[in-house]
């Protein structure tokens, strides 16, 4: 059965959005520490009932004393975000359908809190710790080498140097889909200038709008590129900010790495003379602006905790999930505002990059204006 252990606050999605927008800040979602502050406690001593209801233990779900397996997920963000907590949350329902397996799960947790409610939960008896986040990438590897009985599962960049024994590695692709957007906002693009607008300047996001300016220029050689970093996910005022410069400057179309920040953009965008368009990850988001969203890549983190979950029922404890366009990890979501053609050219593209007929180069370490 799915349990909550005690967490800062509820929020319903609309509440998160006017959160962001009238207090101007939230938790990180995919990449960084900054979070509710780690004086209040992300997660209290007693489990109270929480969301979906478990199905019942088969034989595929239990662990080797005759048990089900158990296992909990600690999120950074709300789970109501609509966007990166929210799918990781709703796919435990479907691990405990799909494997009979217990799950647990704690939100709103910061970096510096991560390991102490690790710690309960491998003290509670917990069997395995899911880290939704590249953020706790360290803080995995630490408590493995501690905990050799305990399974974790680790969020990375791609290859998780000197990866334990006892650590499920889901290695995340940003650049391939960054790409693809990119060659949209190429072909969409009518002022001839477009820009990447992220949160945090970690690696994933890095490596992401490298990969957008160089699908950009395959299609449109002569585009002018544009690129800023807000330093938070989620913080809509400082978004808006940087959107408005960026629009400013002349870009109609942002490829977004932003969470719940691009309510902020879409605010700029709609305050603008000359809208702009713009992309985003994780879940469709056309719902924030109707009239300028393209479109989003979405992550199936379900299908990849469920591959380690299916892993560590058979024995081994120990693997890397690719998750990326060719493993059917991350899918194009549906194209919105844009022609029939720019649709199959976009469409035809996707296929190209999930084929390998078109190869994304994976540049993390500064961004670079080609």
């Amino acid at each position: 059965m799915m349990r909550q252990r005690g967490t800062l606050w509820h929020w319903t999605v609309g509440l998160v959005a006017a959160g962001l927008l009238l207090g101007g800040c939230g938790g990180d979602d995919d990449g960084d520490d900054a979070s509710p502050d780690p004086t209040e406690e992300a997660v209290t001593d007693t489990a109270t009932e929480a969301g979906g209801t478990a199905t019942e233990g088969s034989d595929s779900g239990t662990a080797a004393d005759g048990e089900q397996l158990s296992f909990a997920m600690i999120l950074p963000g709300p789970i109501q975000d609509a966007d990166y907590n929210a799918i990781a949350y709703e796919g435990l329902a479907g691990l405990e359908a799909d494997y009979g397996i217990t799950t647990e799960y704690s939100e709103q947790v910061a970096v510096a809190d991560a390991e102490r409610v690790a710690r309960e939960y491998i003290t509670s008896g917990v069997e395995v710790i899911g880290f939704h986040g590249g953020q706790f990438l360290t803080i995995a590897a630490d408590l493995a080498a501690e905990f050799p009985d305990t399974v974790f599962v680790a969020e990375s960049s791609g290859e998780m140097a000197d990866q334990p024994d006892n650590v499920w590695n889901i290695a995340r692709e940003f650049a391939p889909g960054f790409y693809v957007q990119g060659a949209l906002a190429g072909l969409v693009t009518e002022s001839g200038t477009v820009a990447f607008l992220g949160g945090i300047d970690i690696p994933d996001y890095k490596a992401g709008a490298n990969a957008m300016f160089a699908g950009a220029r395959s299609v449109a050689p002569d585009v002018e590129l544009l690129f800023n970093f807000t330093g938070d996910q989620n913080d809509a005022v400082s978004a808006r900010q940087s959107a408005d410069a960026l629009i400013s400057e002349g870009a109609d179309v942002l490829v977004l790495g932003l969470n719940n920040g691009i309510f902020g953009v879409a605010e700029a965008s709609a305050a603008a003379a000359n809208p702009a368009f713009m992309t985003s990850s994780f879940t469709d988001k056309v719902s924030v602006a109707p009239d300028t969203f393209l479109v989003s890549t979405l992550w199936d983190f379900e299908g990849a905790y469920g591959q380690a979950i299916e892993g560590i029922q058979a024995g081994e404890t120990n693997g890397v999930i690719p998750m990326n366009p060719a493993s059917g990890l991350i899918t194009l979501g549906e194209l919105h505002n844009v022609s029939d053609d720019v649709a199959t050219q976009v469409t035809e593209l996707w296929d190209q990059v999930v084929s390998g007929e078109v190869e994304v180069e994976v540049k993390t370490d500064d961004v670079v204006v080609p």
